[in-house]
Formats: structure tokens, C-alpha cells, sequence
């Protein structure tokens, strides 16, 4: 079983931002019920369009496929989130099947374990 310890994630501020301004969050996450780790990300709003959220899903991405031995990652899609869905495009992630998490329907997307890895 994983845990929170297992996992990078990140919490970033905008450098032209106010101090301690956080404007997202990304990260590794292991989900019990699809016995799977889905890479996660949110950004706010006013912040979206510069890359932020591709550029650290990217990072977590690359530091799972290089500490952990799955063999994919998930990331998991509300309806109608299509900001999010252009991120899991840009990183190689596809739909996989329709579920539900906390009661709410979700998307899963799924990227497969790539034949060579990035440095990180």
C-alpha cells in the first residue's frame, strides 16, 4: 500500500505573484479502489495559459516513471474540465474508461510506461 510519503508533489507560486501567492498544485496520488497512481494537478483560473500546470505534471511524471515501477499512470477527468484534458493530451496521457470517484463521474486517462526514460 502507498502512501503520502511515496510520492513527489509540489505546491508553486508565481514568481510575479504576490508573496506566498500559491496558484496550484501537482502530484502523485495512489488510489486505493482502481489500485492505480494518478498524476494530479490544479491551477487557479487567472494563472491558466502559461504552461505552469503541463510544466510541473511533467516534472511529477518524470520522477514517478523514474522511482516508481508501474506500468501507467492515471490522471482522472471531471466532465467538461477540457483545460485539463489539453494537460494529459500534451503529456502522452489517452482515455481509458469511464467511473466514478467520490460519487462524482470521472474520465480515466492512462499513459503507459515509456520504453526509454527522461533524466531527471
Amino acid at each position: 500500500m502507498r502512501g503520502a510519503g511515496d510520492s513527489p508533489s509540489s505546491r508553486w507560486a508565481d514568481a510575479g505573484a504576490a508573496p506566498r501567492e500559491f496558484i496550484g498544485r501537482s502530484g502523485l496520488q495512489y488510489w486505493e479502489q482502481f489500485d492505480a497512481v494518478e498524476l494530479g494537478w490544479t491551477l487557479r483560473a487567472d494563472h491558466w495559459g502559461h504552461g505552469y500546470a503541463t510544466e510541473a505534471a511533467q516534472a511529477c511524471l518524470d520522477w514517478g516513471w523514474a522511482t516508481l515501477d508501474d506500468d501507467y499512470f492515471t490522471a482522472l477527468m471531471r466532465p467538461g474540465n477540457e483545460a485539463s484534458v489539453r494537460v494529459a493530451e500534451r503529456l502522452g496521457f489517452t482515455p481509458r474508461r469511464e467511473d466514478h470517484l467520490q460519487g462524482r463521474p470521472v474520465t480515466v486517462y492512462a499513459v503507459d510506461r515509456p520504453n526509454t526514460l527522461p533524466a531527471c
